[in-house]
């Protein structure tokens, strides 16, 4: 069965209980706080941006939502063609920069021969019920960032939880 959140009656003095009532209100609820939609992407090949604006990078994520928050996550190796790169990341929810014109994380290279761990986690406030798509936009300041993936024997993972 899919977790389904239902707003929590309002019980009256003297109310008789059903077991359809308590399903829905105590069972499916404490069924959808431990397991709320959540998508992920684990990026299969690395990719490197290049670009000086910001673009797409991994898969979007598509969700339907209770009409929640959600929590956006973010980690991956990243090595730059030199360490005067820097990277920035933004995140797009229904097509609206979370970031503005600046991003939401920012992260200054180590140069080829260092890989970096850059992660991070986003609170995105409360959306409408129903379906969100999340994208993960990045740009570099010059050269270049390669994301390494699973091709590459790391994880690079984009992740989206409703709360």
């Amino acid at each position: 069965m899919t977790a389904i959140w239902t707003q929590p009656r309002t019980w009256n003095v003297g109310e008789l209980t059903t077991a359809a009532l308590m399903n829905q209100h105590l069972r499916d609820n404490l069924d959808w706080l431990k397991s709320p939609p959540l998508g992920s992407y684990t990026a299969p090949t690395s990719l490197a941006i290049t670009s000086t604006s910001l673009v797409d990078i991994l898969a979007p994520i598509t969700l339907s939502s209770s009409g929640g928050a959600f929590l956006v996550g973010f980690q991956a190796c990243i090595s730059t063609s030199t360490s005067a790169v820097n990277v920035v990341f933004d995140l797009h929810v229904d097509g609206v920069s979370q970031g503005g014109g600046l991003g939401i994380a920012y992260f200054t290279g180590t140069g080829s021969s260092t890989n970096f761990n850059p992660s991070f986690v986003f609170y995105v406030s409360p959306k409408a019920a129903g379906s969100h798509t999340f994208k993960l936009r990045a740009a570099v300041s010059s050269g270049s960032a390669t994301i390494y993936a699973t091709s590459a024997g790391y994880n690079a993972q984009f992740w989206v939880r409703e709360i």
